[in-house]
């Protein structure tokens, strides 16, 4: 298995798992093609709130996606401030639990 940042390439992988994902009973509704084609572009394209590492398997195939929120929480008191730490949350969403209809 390789671990590699998004893709071009992944466009169609990435928006059918999407769907997917929104079809379980972790959601209470679907989303639409157009937030996740803007979703897609936004994580091709860079933003400094999300990333998306794709898992590849033997073949190169994609067989999952990792899409991370990513926050910067600041902490001081009113002396000092400790500085900036990075959160980051993330969740896999794979082609083996989440098959499509």
């Amino acid at each position: 298995m390789r671990i590699r940042s998004i893709e071009a390439s992944d466009r169609e992988f990435f928006i059918d798992r999407c769907h997917a994902f929104y079809k379980t009973p972790a959601c209470d509704h679907e989303i639409s093609q157009q937030n996740a084609e803007r979703t897609f572009e936004l994580l091709l394209h860079g933003t400094p709130y999300a990333d998306c590492l794709i898992a590849e398997d033997e073949n190169g195939q994609p067989c999952a996606y990792c899409l991370l929120a990513l926050s910067v929480c600041r902490r001081a008191t009113r002396r000092c401030s400790y500085g900036t730490y990075p959160n980051v949350f993330g969740t896999f969403s794979s082609i083996k639990t989440m098959k499509s209809s």
